[in-house]
């Protein structure tokens, strides 16, 4: 052990050597490999988050200085009773290997906030390393998207229950998000001898989040509250045996909607070199309530192509699709292709 000297000790030419390597490349996450890092050549690597910083999905920012912005955020924040937090993302990208030989790139929010940081325990802490608690990192529009988040999971836990009820009369689904995968094993498990004829394909949307127009996911998750508060009142209003609705923690749809318009409208990324940008379509993977606004949004156009089909009278295509399932932008079709 006298020839390895400590790498954690100052003495060590180890430092060195890393501060080295971060002169010459990015050290980030590669997409589905858990705590694994890629080396990515740094030139290249602030060459992918420009080009993507610069398509029209965002917008420079020139009638607003980022202090202005920060502070509409804190007066929003004070309005509704949340902290503030007195910073913006910034965007940064991961690479996707398992699409080689292609080389994709998903783009992620992060959040840089130092007063925030956690005091990092010694190396050789071993106890202090395992009890250290999760770090979550806070911006201005979290305290928003994380509440959003919540409710939107309501929301979606009533549609769910709805289709259910529709499912057990028709056989038809209207509703194909999961929130998670033991749902759709237990379905599988379920009707492994119906489904052993058939082939499952999976797909996956190239951009799902990206690829949202704002004006479209507003009308689609409001769409989708009111859906989910209707059939609240009307499971309460014929089961006299209950108590309170089944929304009774879900906020009302102008409360609802505030936040909605709120992130989706106020998504700003700060660069190191002071550049402003607003994302004008879809939205950042990063943010809490990301996956249920861009879950909402494809199930109404997923309920609306059910409900064209039944209504003019194709309902044995309609059963069909009955056994797809979509765990946010990957789909799982049984003998027939998605829309």
């Amino acid at each position: 052990m006298k020839h390895h000297p400590d790498p954690f000790k100052k003495e060590s030419r180890t430092e060195h050597c890393i501060q080295q390597l971060r002169q010459i490349f990015t050290f980030c996450p590669v997409d589905k490999t858990t705590h694994n890092l890629g080396y990515v050549c740094k030139q290249y690597y602030q060459y992918v988050e420009s080009t993507e910083l610069g398509t029209k999905a965002y917008a420079d920012v020139t009638d607003k200085t980022i202090d202005e912005i920060l502070m509409y955020h804190q007066k929003w924040n004070k309005q509704h009773k949340y902290s503030h937090y007195n910073t913006l993302f910034y965007s940064y990208p991961i690479p996707k290997m398992n699409k080689l030989p292609e080389l994709r790139w998903r783009f992620l929010a992060g959040v840089s906030n130092g007063d925030q940081q956690q005091k990092t325990p010694l190396p050789t802490d071993i106890r202090g390393i395992y009890n250290r608690e999760p770090h979550q990192a806070m911006c201005s529009t979290t305290p928003a998207s994380i509440y959003l988040s919540q409710q939107l999971q309501l929301v979606m836990k009533i549609l769910q229950r709805k289709d259910n009820e529709l499912y057990t009369k028709t056989g038809i689904r209207r509703c194909w998000f999961i929130r998670n995968l033991d749902d759709v094993f237990g379905e599988i498990k379920r009707k492994q001898q119906f489904l052993k004829n058939k082939y499952p394909r999976t797909y996956d949307f190239t951009n799902m989040y990206t690829g949202l127009e704002h004006e479209r996911i507003k009308k689609n998750v409001q769409e989708a509250i009111r859906e989910a508060k209707e059939y609240a009142a009307e499971l309460f209003s014929r089961d006299t045996r209950n108590n309170y609705r089944i929304d009774y923690d879900l906020n009302d749809m102008s409360k609802l909607m505030e936040h909605v318009n709120f992130i989706v409208d106020n998504t700003y990324f700060y660069t190191k070199t002071g550049i402003l940008k607003q994302q004008k379509i879809g939205l950042p993977m990063g943010t809490n309530s990301a996956p249920e606004i861009a879950n909402l949004t494809c199930y109404v156009d997923e309920r609306d192509f059910m409900d064209g089909l039944i209504n003019s009278g194709h309902t044995d295509e309609a059963k069909e699709h009955a056994d797809n399932f979509r765990l946010i932008d990957d789909v799982l079709g049984w003998g027939i292709e998605p829309p």
